[in-house]
């Protein structure tokens, strides 16, 4: 492993977002109007003559100008502008400049302009409905509850963006869950309900709430599954008290009584089974079980069940026929990440490679990368920005305190005030253009889990060594540290998580660092370029 200096020189507070001076923010303002030179302005949003340049970039002819504006107006809340952001919306062709600008009436607004937002939505023909749903779990948290299931829930969405939006609504909130659940409930929401209860951690509230109960008793089948898995997972690792274990059971043979809907799923029939099992009844073998154990499956018959706590109560006639299974391949990873370190994606189109031809960023003579700790508002918005770590240039930095300033929450990742985020950027030419956002069809993006078989995956063309920090004799270690990412149809790497951390804080930032600058040729699908998500492991070891 190559050595180099300290990639994180100083974990400290270097320097701080702040006003600059008159005289810089007149030669900002005296920048040709370009989505950089708007950008840029972020750092005074409450001076007068900024707020008119924004204003007159709504009405600009370029929609990445308009894109970057209404991002702009958004992430430091200038309300003042949302009358115009709503009549350039209400005007708008491009879905780029339109996602902005639908996120920032969203997140100013008061609800008034939910059916123009859904209208102007609706012109793009389902493009925008993943952002637009996200955009009112964002703005809204608990109460977008009820507009979920009376306007947003026909929207063309995947099943990834139904489970953001319950992730990011509920906010970390064990009742908003709850509240969910129940509408679901009510209104037999089959899907909806499955969603909830993976999400849902099992010993928070949900877990004890009588609404399982209820679902217990449903005579949906369905419904009744879900929760007797969810049930059983929970209770195979600390049984309820012989008073509960009862009121559980009395319920689930309630909800059989009133079945009369035929099961063949054998998953739907299995999880009521394997609760009475967990919750001391004697085992009964279902035929129609043991065929479906042997294959691999999907769902809660997937790769994970043979080594799952549940499989403990298999009968030895169930176990061999799983044995039968024949060997799988490792499910992507899907854990949630070890730290909040995050690589700074989803700027406005336009942007990245404009930073850089108007503000020169070259001359930095430190390593062209900024660190920032931002302590996001549950909307999603920045509260408060504080720059750790930059090269020491003047042009780099008005570029990261913009870039910061006007960054949005990772988009599928709840947000706590608790819980600060911290962005990781490299500054150079390749790496900001990378961070352009590309307009492209969401549902060949998002649905590439069931397209897979047609899809070339990416291979990869260059890559840059991870730097090992310059650590003390007693801090050099040793360590494995498992970042995600996703391929973009430009073969950069962006939206880069740390899934597992090294342990090594430093480590893991020379992981992202290295990621960030590896180019792909992209996957295809039907011959043109789509996303496509990654998994790289990299590996820390030291030689004498």
């Amino acid at each position: 492993m190559k050595r180099a200096l300290p990639i994180l020189g100083v974990l400290g507070l270097l320097a701080s977002v702040s006003a600059a001076s008159a005289d810089e923010l007149k030669s900002l303002l005296a920048k040709p109007v370009s989505p950089a030179s708007i950008a840029l302005l972020a750092p005074y949003s409450r001076e007068p003559p900024v707020v008119a340049r924004w204003k007159a970039a709504l009405a600009d002819a370029s929609p990445e100008v308009r894109g970057v504006a209404a991002r702009a107006i958004d992430t430091t809340a200038v309300a003042a502008l949302l009358p115009d952001v709503a009549a350039a919306l209400e005007k708008e062709k491009d879905p780029g400049a339109a996602r902005e600008e639908i996120r920032a009436i969203l997140a100013l607004g008061d609800g008034k302009s939910d059916d123009a937002v859904l209208a102007a939505a609706a012109r793009f023909e389902g493009a925008l409905d993943g952002d637009v749903l996200r955009a009112f779990a964002r703005a809204r948290g608990p109460a977008a509850l009820p507009s979920y299931f009376t306007k947003l829930r026909n929207l063309l969405l995947t099943r990834d963006d139904h489970r953001a939006f319950f992730r990011i609504a509920s906010r970390g909130g064990e009742q908003t869950l709850t509240g969910g659940a129940a509408m679901a409930l009510g209104r037999g929401d089959v899907e909806v309900w499955k969603l909830i209860l993976e999400i849902s951690p099992g010993d928070r509230a949900l877990a004890a709430s009588p609404i399982l109960r209820s679902a217990l008793a449903s005579p949906d089948p369905e419904i009744r599954s879900e929760t007797a898995w969810y049930l059983a997972e929970r209770y195979a690792g600390a049984r309820p008290s012989s008073a509960d274990a009862a009121a559980v059971l009395a319920s689930l043979r309630e909800g059989e009584a009133a079945d009369v809907k035929p099961v063949s799923d054998a998953a739907v029939r299995l999880g009521p089974e394997l609760l009475k099992r967990v919750l001391g009844e004697k085992p009964n073998e279902i035929s129609s079980v043991l065929v479906a154990l042997a294959a691999p499956g999907a769902g809660h018959l997937g790769s994970g069940f043979a080594h799952g706590p549940l499989a403990a109560h298999l009968t030895e006639t169930e176990r061999a026929w799983l044995s039968k299974r024949s060997p799988e391949k490792d499910s992507p990873i899907a854990a949630e990440p070890d730290s909040f370190y995050w690589s700074l994606s989803d700027l406005p189109r336009g942007l990245g490679a404009d930073f850089l031809r108007v503000n020169a960023c070259s001359g930095a003579s430190s390593a062209p990368y900024g660190i920032a700790e931002i302590a996001f508002r549950p909307d999603g918005r920045p509260q408060h920005v504080t720059v750790l770590a930059g090269p020491q240039h003047a042009g780099c930095d008005q570029i990261l305190k913009a870039a910061f300033l006007l960054s949005l929450a990772p988009a599928d990742l709840p947000t706590s005030p608790q819980k600060p985020i911290h962005l990781q950027t490299i500054l150079n030419t390749e790496i900001l253009s990378c961070t352009d956002e590309v307009t492209r069809d969401p549902v060949v993006v998002r649905g590439i889990g069931q397209l897979a078989s047609l899809v070339s995956p990416p291979k990869l063309v260059s890559k840059t060594d991870p730097i090992y920090p310059n650590l003390s004799g007693r801090d050099r270690v040793t360590g494995v540290a498992i970042l995600s990412g996703t391929v973009t149809p430009a073969g950069c790497v962006q939206n880069i998580q740390v899934v597992q951390s090294s342990g090594v804080l430093s480590i893991d930032i020379a992981s992202m660092l290295a990621l960030l600058q590896w180019k792909y040729s992209p996957a295809m699908l039907n011959r043109e370029a789509i996303s496509y998500p990654i998994a790289i492991t990299f590996t820390y070891e030291l030689y004498d």
